[in-house]
């Protein structure tokens, strides 16, 4: 895992973490890098995008996922990682 942004009193305030696997998130940070809060954007190895909310490094609350030529695929609620609530998919 690598990161890119500033500590400050200890903690890192950052803009994004590149995974071993080639993911990228992009985003917000509280207190650790593994604990990702709020707005993101993870960009995964094979190009898909998920854009929205997370907790703890995991998708939930609202966000889209796009495939890899931008077009939207699933447009709803994450629930800890998992599709929920109301929802539009794309096929």
């Amino acid at each position: 895992m690598c990161f890119k942004g500033n500590w400050i009193q200890g903690k890192p305030k950052g803009i994004a973490i590149q995974f071993v696997n080639g993911s990228k998130y992009e985003g917000n940070f509280k207190d650790k890098m593994h604990f990702v809060e709020g707005l993101g954007k993870c960009t995964l190895s094979d190009g898909m995008v998920y854009e929205g909310k997370f907790r703890s490094l995991v998708p939930h609350g609202y966000g889209k996922i796009y495939k890899e030529n931008g077009e939207i695929l699933y447009d709803g609620n994450m629930e800890n990682g998992a599709f929920g609530g109301e929802i539009i998919c794309v096929f």
